[in-house]
């Protein structure tokens, strides 16, 4: 990516999961919120002027630079959008296409991330679902963002489980763990406890 901050490829999926906490004197309070979602978009505008007025109405679904699933190229071109991809946007369903008439759903890849038990004492597993056969990475990191564990390899579609189980050294707190792979990034926290 020219000039980005982010150090991702551009149309990487990035999901964040974030927990809110509140350590009162007579309780604790773990409420996770909902996920947020995004794509790492092109560091550039995408979209200009229309350039098209008609369109068939075939259905063959392309994902748009500015993360919305259009019919076909034609109405995202008709749309201004200037650059798109083969495919239904990542998380998108067809049905909620801009100026769609003809529908179809497309369905979605799920990857999905949790540990258990959280909070946790000695150990945790982190347990990770992925679409296909692939080579990923699963990430321990403090609060500061220093990595305390890290295991990669190449896992089978469907889930997997990685221990956790490297906390004599750790203080107590809140750490996030975070699965990568090529095309997903997931974050979520969790408590490590010390009795």
């Amino acid at each position: 990516m020219r000039n980005c901050a982010f150090p991702l490829k551009e149309g990487a999926v990035v999901t964040i999961y974030v927990t809110l906490i509140d350590n009162g004197p007579n309780c604790d309070l773990y409420c996770p919120l909902e996920p947020i979602t995004f794509i790492i978009p092109e560091c550039r505008d995408c979209i200009s002027q229309a350039r098209v007025t008609s369109c068939p109405t075939v259905v063959e679904p392309v994902c748009g630079c500015n993360n919305l699933t259009y019919n076909n190229s034609c109405e995202a071109e008709r749309q201004g959008v200037t650059t798109w991809s083969p495919g239904a946007c990542p998380g998108s369903d067809v049905n909620n296409t801009p100026n769609s008439e003809a529908r179809t759903t497309k369905p979605t890849v799920n990857y999905e991330l949790n540990n258990a038990p959280n909070p946790f004492s000695n150990s945790t597993v982190i347990r990770f679902n992925l679409p296909n056969d692939m080579d990923a990475t699963i990430s321990v990191m403090g609060m500061d963002g220093r990595v305390v564990f890290e295991e990669s390899g190449t896992f089978v579609a469907g889930w997997n489980e990685v221990h956790f189980e490297e906390t004599i050294n750790l203080s107590g707190g809140m750490y996030f763990y975070r699965l990568q792979t090529e095309e997903q990034v997931l974050t979520k926290t969790m408590i490590l406890t010390k009795e």
